[in-house]
């Protein structure tokens, strides 16, 4: 989990070419204009939730949809928020995961 937020810290705010995944989430951030740590806790738990529809259509269980799994898709987004706004009120300047402009 913290490599994961590692790698939000580092590749979003310079404007590097992000991952499809985080592409999408950036690009729904900017349009909806909502905060880019909560487009990241609702774009994984969805795809937790095809995720596990999926293995129940075709293998009849969750396969290795599992509860590291759920948790992860909501802490991760939420962890990202908290050290943004640590980092904010440390340092007195905004990180821009969305690269707006």
């Amino acid at each position: 989990m913290w490599s994961l937020l590692l790698e939000y810290l580092l590749y979003l705010p310079p404007n590097l070419i992000p991952l499809a995944g985080e592409g999408a989430m950036q690009a729904v951030s900017i349009v909806f204009e909502k905060p880019f740590a909560k487009v990241k806790v609702g774009f994984d738990v969805c795809m937790v939730v095809i995720s596990a529809v999926t293995c129940l259509i075709f293998v009849h269980s969750f396969g290795s949809v599992g509860l590291g799994t759920i948790i992860s898709a909501v802490l991760v987004g939420t962890t990202l928020n908290y050290i943004v706004k640590i980092y904010t009120k440390i340092t007195g300047k905004t990180v821009d995961l969305k690269n707006e402009g």
